[in-house]
């Protein structure tokens, strides 16, 4: 019986530091995770309560008793695209090969390269989708085998390659994603395999739309004859010999600040900067600028989006957990004060202390027992729960209690008071923010030496669009450094906001489809008429959720529909006519007069453009410009 081996997990009050699967320091934070280190007695730690359990015995038995199944003369080949399914690519590959596969597959090169660092010569990978031929000279070296998805680039791939490199010739049966589709195209590749020696083909294969589907079986069968057709489906296994293994950074200089995936995000740190100067501007020289970055920065980047407001004028940082704040304090001075906004384990105190890291007290219960705990003054401010019904002490006897015992205990500092608001960007009925507020005001009043506090409750709406502008002491700003916090009420910011953020692809593969084709998996989509349909390496694994079928995408400044289901690595669009493979695709952002925005897609979606920007993926390299250059390229699979 094959075993689930992925558990979600959280709690709801203070933890004990727990040994986990990977260690979080590095060399570039060495001083400053040495004391981590001294303080937890663990490399392997993490201070967020919400965490994944993966069974990596439950992998191992999964892949013995698959291994046992297929036979002895059958590779296994472990897939772990999608950071292998959401369980940790590098952890699940380590214990598949070790279980017994013999093969790992990856969805781009970006990945297969992340996987070779970690893994001897000796372990073939084949990278699934789409590779530009460009690097095949890199694939070569690295034993990396590419997939052959279109005759057009068996044909590039013949013209660019140096060198000898492996490839397997995908056949599209009817899932009408990548792929030849004819007879005639493979036997003109077999001949270009014959006449060129830099073309190994050492693999052919396919993939079905409906393999799942035991209820019907009838397409399944067709496409499973096709293939049969063609050629016989096989996998080779290439005997060659390797010796080294490569390290990222070390070995190829070309991976040190580049991406090798056609799809990325690109943001525009002078919208970032432009934002943060107007909103500083708006809310007045004595008011602080937190610049909320959580979220990984809400999908921008945590660590470039606090650098770049912090030049241009932001004075704190916010974060909603430990973890992000210590990351962030590894890079950026102790002079720049850090608020972590959500729960922090008591027996943490110390250590934030040390960091300039300031806490948020949660609960009346959660200061006793910081205060019991802690060996050296903190900093903490006091939430105040107004009426968010979440985080925050509720009633006056509890805030007069804390006030009490901070005047007791050195240790306990308390530089601020905040609250949250439910409904901050609702212009139309503020009857629940405005009792908020008040409630906020009777709070304050209970608070003694308040000029010696920070007082903050505005986050980006109740920032720029409540005419009370409670901004007090400060005001906490996420969402409004990112462009305008909804495109429907742009013309009543009193500033002109920027988008940062635009999300693009390309059409890596482009194919004309016959009336009655079927297109992706499900069978879900069926074209009625001779259609030209594009394949974009974009999907769900990056957070393109199957709620954005509804959207389109931009090509050649015209809008199309995203068509049938959208899988883990590609989604497949309608187009007017053909285009060259390579035309850039935009999913948020603009081409020629058109503008596809972020807050369009959560709409159709049912979602917060915050939303649609914080599920990105963190594989997708970003690319960060000032000004039109190029500044910066961040490739998380890569580590940089």
């Amino acid at each position: 019986m094959l075993s689930n081996i992925f558990h979600l997990l959280w709690i709801i009050n203070a933890m004990s530091i727990m040994a986990y699967g990977a260690s979080i320091f590095t060399s570039k934070n060495l001083n400053l995770y040495n004391t981590i280190i001294k303080n937890t007695s663990t490399t392997n730690a993490y201070f967020r309560p919400t965490w994944i359990d993966v069974n990596l015995s439950a992998v191992d038995s999964n892949v013995r008793l698959l291994k046992e199944y297929i036979g002895e003369k059958v590779h296994l080949m472990a897939v772990v695209k999608g950071n292998g399914y959401g369980h940790g690519m590098l952890e699940i590959a380590e214990a598949s090969i070790s279980a017994g596969a013999t093969w790992l597959g990856v969805a781009s090169l970006d990945e297969a390269l992340a996987v070779r660092s970690k893994f001897s010569h000796d372990i073939p990978i084949l990278v699934l989708g789409y590779v530009a031929p460009q690097y095949l000279s890199l694939t070569s070296q690295l034993r990396i085998t590419v997939t052959a998805i279109s005759l057009e680039w068996v044909q590039e791939a013949a013209r660019i390659a140096q060198q000898p490199f492996e490839f397997h010739l995908k056949i599209d049966t009817g899932l009408n994603r990548l792929g030849l589709t004819t007879i005639d195209e493979v036997e003109v590749v077999m001949k270009m395999v014959s006449l060129n020696p830099n073309l190994n083909c050492t693999g052919v294969f396919t993939h079905f739309a409906t393999s799942e589907d035991m209820q019907n079986k009838s397409y399944f069968h067709q496409q499973l004859a096709k293939i049969g057709i063609i050629t016989s489906a096989y996998l080779t296994y290439y005997r060659g010999i390797w010796a080294g293994v490569f390290l990222i950074g070390g070995g190829i200089s070309i991976i040190t600040n580049a991406y090798f995936r056609p799809t990325w995000i690109d943001v525009n740190l002078s919208a970032i900067h432009s934002n943060v100067r107007l909103l500083k501007e708006y809310i007045g020289e004595k008011v602080y600028l937190m610049a909320v970055v959580k979220g990984n920065g809400y999908g921008h980047r945590m660590l470039e989006i606090a650098e770049a407001s912090i030049s241009a004028g932001a004075t704190w940082l916010g974060v909603a957990s430990f973890d992000e704040a210590l990351a962030i304090r590894s890079k950026i001075s102790h002079d720049i004060p850090i608020l972590v906004l959500g729960y922090v384990a008591p027996q943490y105190v110390t250590l934030a202390g040390q960091f300039r890291i300031t806490l948020a007290g949660v609960s009346f219960e959660w200061i006793q027992e910081a205060a019991r705990i802690a060996q050296q003054p903190f900093d903490f401010h006091l939430k105040i729960d107004t009426g968010l019904n979440r985080l925050g002490i509720t009633t006056i006897d509890e805030v007069q209690a804390v006030m009490k015992m901070v005047s007791l205990n050195p240790n306990l500092n308390c530089t601020g008071v905040f609250t949250h608001f439910a409904t901050s960007e609702d212009i139309q009925n503020t009857s629940y923010f405005r009792p908020q507020l008040a409630s906020f005001h009777t709070f304050l009043n209970v608070i003694p030496n308040r000029t010696n506090k920070i007082i903050h409750c505005a986050n980006s709406g109740a920032t720029i669009y409540q005419p009370q502008k409670p901004f007090f002491d400060m005001v906490r700003l996420g969402n409004a450094l990112m462009g305008p916090p909804n495109e429907t009420l742009k013309y009543l910011l009193p500033m002109q906001l920027q988008n940062a953020l635009s999300l693009h692809s390309i059409l890596d593969l482009v194919k004309q489809l016959n009336p009655g084709a079927i297109v992706g998996y499900g069978s879900e989509y069926t074209a009625t008429q001779h259609q030209w349909i594009g394949t974009i390496p974009m999907e769900y694994a990056d957070g393109c959720h199957q709620q954005f079928r509804a959207t389109n995408v931009l090509v050649d400044g015209k809008r199309v529909p995203i068509i049938g289901r959208i899988s883990m690595d590609q989604l497949m669009v309608a187009l007017p006519r053909k285009y060259p493979t390579g035309t850039r695709v935009t999913f948020i952002g603009q081409q020629d007069n058109e503008t596809i925005f972020a807050d369009e897609i959560a709409q159709e979606a049912n979602q917060s453009r915050l939303e649609v920007f914080t599920s990105l993926s963190s594989r997708l390299p970003r690319i960060y410009r000032e000004n039109g250059s190029i500044v910066r390229i961040t490739n998380t699979m890569l580590n940089f």
